[in-house]
């Protein structure tokens, strides 16, 4: 799983992370550790590019091993810390004594913090202290200065183990991170965390932090950070700033180009989206596919559509019966409408004006120069919300309505599509 096959040019950027990384490995100091957060919207191909940089920096003598982990796959687990540990674990086999050593670290590591997450955590001073819940909350609630002094002994003495485990772990890791020819760094991969119940996702931010932070180790998050800011405003209350607050976790942020779409030419668009359309799902020897393919093409830009929206109108599309009964150009307006805009769909179905109006000004707002989809497309909504303007204009042979379609055609076109959206059976999908 590599970027050979890649016609969306995103190698270059895995490159650009890759220089980051390295950088990041070796700096002195950071405001952050050494972590970089790949921040853009979901469905923009996050994944597709975390999930190649394993095998595209497995023959690049700067990266000493890649690490990737699904963050939502195991997000029931307990601790995020036995989770990524595991993951370098299993990625470092080649180096026994390393591996050896940093196992039974992490051990020692899991043995001082379980205790406390299995029974609950102990909050005293505003802090969680890891030690046993039941006894610890026993001897805190005595009054008495013999229970008083037994809860402060306990507590001294779990900070000592903790902070003395983590040393010893950290060095460990350090050791693994640098048991190559060349010194160079470890990079792990953290996937979907955007995904995770926000608890989890804290905690992961917090693991890394305080557990793998040395020298040679570069931790790269892929996140959607709206869905970061709700999970601390959810644990932490809305008073908090959830971008102050991730400046604790990442030292650096970095934007995936396609997070940009916008500014890009609509013929820009419709090509990515062509080509991302080929490249995950290769060719087609069906003319009514070909034809839906195209439409998503074409009419992506209108609504703004993401790569996910894309897979998604292609799995609908798969799976909707009586599809070779339609147009395939309005089936892919209509699903893109589904998965952009619902209500409006809704609306559409319902014959309600302004939905033909809101459609006709979306149309004409797309920079799209000659697209014959969305020509026809805006032609048969200004004939559903104009109807007789439409057809006088046609018997006087003018034209004040912009529009290129003989009023037969808009008015056969409308039909068609108020036939589509009446029969697509897709109302109770949630995607």
């Amino acid at each position: 799983m590599d970027f050979t096959k890649d016609d969306l040019g995103r190698q270059k950027f895995a490159d650009l992370l890759l220089g980051y990384a390295t950088s990041l490995a070796s700096a002195a100091v950071s405001p952050a550790g050494r972590v970089i957060a790949v921040d853009a919207p979901w469905g923009t191909g996050k994944s597709w590019i975390a999930k190649r940089l394993p095998e595209h920096f497995r023959n690049d003598s700067r990266v000493g091993r890649c690490v990737y982990v699904d963050a939502f796959q195991f997000d029931y687990h307990q601790d995020p810390f036995a989770v990524v540990t595991s993951a370098i674990l299993e990625a470092s086999q080649e180096h026994a004594v390393e591996v050896s050593n940093l196992k039974d670290a992490a051990i020692k590591v899991l043995k001082v913090t379980l205790p406390a997450i299995g029974k609950g955590l102990v909050r005293v001073g505003g802090r969680a202290i890891g030690v046993d819940a039941d006894e610890l909350m026993e001897a805190a609630i005595d009054a008495s200065g013999e229970a008083s002094e037994k809860a402060i002994a306990q507590m001294l003495e779990s900070f000592a183990q903790t902070t003395a485990t983590t040393e010893i772990f950290k060095k460990k890791l350090s050791e693994l991170a640098t048991a190559n020819p060349k010194n160079a760094p470890l990079i792990v991969v953290i996937d979907e965390l955007d995904r995770c119940r926000p608890s989890y996702a804290l905690e992961m931010l917090e693991r890394v932090k305080h557990l793998f932070d040395v020298p040679n180790v570069v931790f790269l998050f892929f996140i959607h950070s709206p869905a970061l800011h709700s999970a601390i405003k959810k644990t932490y209350g809305h008073d908090i700033n959830p971008s102050e607050y991730l400046k604790k976790f990442f030292s650096l942020t970095v934007g995936l180009p396609v997070a940009d779409r916008p500014i890009y030419q609509y013929r820009d668009q419709s090509r990515l989206i062509a080509k991302f359309i080929e490249s995950t799902y290769g060719g087609t020897n069906s003319s009514t596919e070909y034809e839906f393919r195209s439409s998503l093409a074409e009419l992506a830009p209108v609504f703004d559509a993401s790569f996910r929206d894309i897979e998604s109108a292609l799995l609908l599309w798969q799976i909707a019966p009586n599809k070779d009964s339609f147009d395939p150009h309005m089936y892919g307006y209509a699903l893109l409408l589904k998965l952009t805009h619902p209500e409006q769909l809704a609306a559409l179905r319902n014959g309600t004006l302004s939905s033909f109006e809101l459609e006709v000004k979306r149309l004409r707002n797309a920079r799209h120069g000659k697209n014959r989809i969305v020509e026809f497309m805006r032609d048969v909504f200004i004939y559903g919300s104009e109807p007789e303007t439409y057809e006088d204009a046609d018997k006087r042979s003018q034209n004040p309505l912009e529009r290129t379609l003989p009023s037969q055609h808009a008015s056969g076109g409308l039909q068609d599509f108020h036939r589509l959206v009446a029969n697509l059976s897709l109302e109770y999908v949630r995607l």
